[in-house]
């Protein structure tokens, strides 16, 4: 792993080998297995010229981040007693790790345009505090936003090539697995709410999970229909797609189910340009899929997902059209409250009810210029998206289509799965770039000032 000579041994037979086939890790079958070169030189990037080699500690933080994206989709079920979740714990050691590997090697990543329009989203949420009419709350979410922006740069800077980017994207799939089987084990044994017999995961809102799979979808199915991926991960995250499905049938999230409208687009595009046998043994496995799920999920989750259409002509969302009502009367009602915001995490208390609407929990709690720099922050990564190759384009595309859809009856703004698909976005930005462009050497000060 950490670029040593390697004998040329019988792949099949070798550690890693071994991990290649059975977790499919791209990293694992690079170039640096078969000679004496670095980890540093996958993707074309020699970072042992560019960053100054990368030892165990380099490792050990791309195990963290990667953990931690494999926890992200079910942060919340693991939770430490007296310290908080799991997904955490894994945050500060990657801080830890990342910092002692950046002092070691002298030289970090120049920010993308992304992470300054995001820094300053995050200083003007942090302006809020000083005049919040709840300053608790508002000083608890401003170290929340913090925490995203070192989020984002921190994967921004270790998922620097391509094997790497890829390892993420499986590792988050790999996560949406573990919250689609919870879901489905939920629903098929009874484990689910008392009211409306929905099924969900611990510390956990049905409609955040349903969104977070739909999300993790266009994710999916690029990863499957990527030539250069193992044979064993394009097929685990072509099984993907049916399964979250499944599961999100079992939440009876009509927001979730309505938000995978744009990745439905998508694979059916995809599916007119692939083969007929593929075509073919897709179509069965989906609609097998389809029969199971409907003779085992819950009756009253397949009627609540059947009110959809109603629920638009009546203009019905389950009671939210009221609590946006209050929130536009709170916004326009001062003056300079609609410019500046009450404070960052505020409209529960102003309102007495979360949002479930992130542009006008934004419009709220920052006022208007909170809202034109958060919206600034998504066209900023819609313009990075724009410039990838197709594939990667339609993906992340896809996906923030999904996600436009989930937010409008969630209050995401300060959500982990907001802001970490846009930290992954940014790094697949820079795959096939010379890096050596990117880096800022922390030793040298006239060299980082050019």
């Amino acid at each position: 792993l950490l670029g040593r000579r390697v004998t040329q041994t019988p792949t099949h037979l070798t550690l890693h080998g071994i991990f290649r086939q059975f977790y499919g890790l791209q990293a694992l079958n690079s170039p640096s297995f078969d000679h004496p070169a670095t980890l540093g030189q996958i993707g074309g990037v020699d970072a042992t010229k560019s960053r100054g080699g990368r030892g165990p500690t380099h490792q050990a933080a791309v195990a963290a981040a990667l953990l931690f994206v494999f926890l992200a989709p079910w942060e919340n079920v693991i939770v430490i007693p007296g310290f908080g979740t799991a997904a955490r714990a894994v945050g500060i050691a990657l801080l830890g790790l990342y910092a002692i590997m950046a002092a070691a090697r002298g030289s970090i990543r120049r920010p993308a345009r992304f992470h300054f329009a995001m820094a300053a989203f995050v200083l003007w949420g942090l302006a809020t505090v000083a005049w919040s009419i709840e300053f608790s709350t508002s000083t608890l979410f401003a170290v929340t936003l913090i925490q995203l922006l070192v989020l984002v740069y921190l994967l921004y800077d270790l998922l620097d090539d391509e094997q790497l980017h890829g390892n993420a994207l499986w590792a988050l799939v790999l996560g949406g697995y573990v919250v689609s089987l919870f879901l489905i084990f939920n629903g098929l044994t009874g484990n689910v709410t008392q009211f409306e017999r929905r099924a969900s995961i611990p510390n956990s809102n049905e409609n955040d999970v349903g969104i977070v799979l739909a999300m993790t979808m266009p994710i999916a199915w690029n990863i499957a229909l990527d030539a250069t991926n193992t044979r064993f991960r394009r097929l685990g995250a072509a099984m993907f797609v049916p399964v979250s499905y499944a599961a999100i049938i079992f939440t009876a999230s009509r927001a979730s189910l309505l938000a995978t409208a744009p990745f439905i687009l998508a694979i059916l595009l995809s599916l007119l340009k692939s083969r007929p046998s593929h075509r073919f043994i897709y179509s069965v496995l989906v609609a097998g899929a389809a029969v199971v799920v409907a003779r085992s999920a819950p009756e009253s989750s397949l009627e609540r997902l059947s009110t959809i259409g109603d629920s638009f002509s009546n203009g019905e969302f389950g009671s939210r059209e009221i609590i946006w009502e209050s929130g536009v009367e709170v916004l326009i009602d001062n003056g300079l409250n609609f410019v500046r915001g009450y404070g960052l995490g505020t409209f529960v208390d102003i309102v007495g009810f979360a949002a479930h609407q992130a542009f006008l929990a934004v419009a709220v709690e920052t006022g208007l210029v909170g809202l034109l720099l958060f919206v600034g922050v998504l066209g900023v990564a819609v313009f990075h998206v724009r410039t990838l190759e197709p594939n990667a384009r339609r993906m992340w595309i896809t996906a923030m289509l999904v996600w436009l859809i989930g937010v409008q009856t969630l209050s995401w703004h300060l959500h982990t799965f907001t802001w970490l698909p846009l930290a992954l976005a940014i790094a697949d930005q820079r795959r096939g770039r010379d890096d050596t462009e990117q880096i800022l050497d922390l030793r040298e000060p006239d060299h980082a000032a050019r």
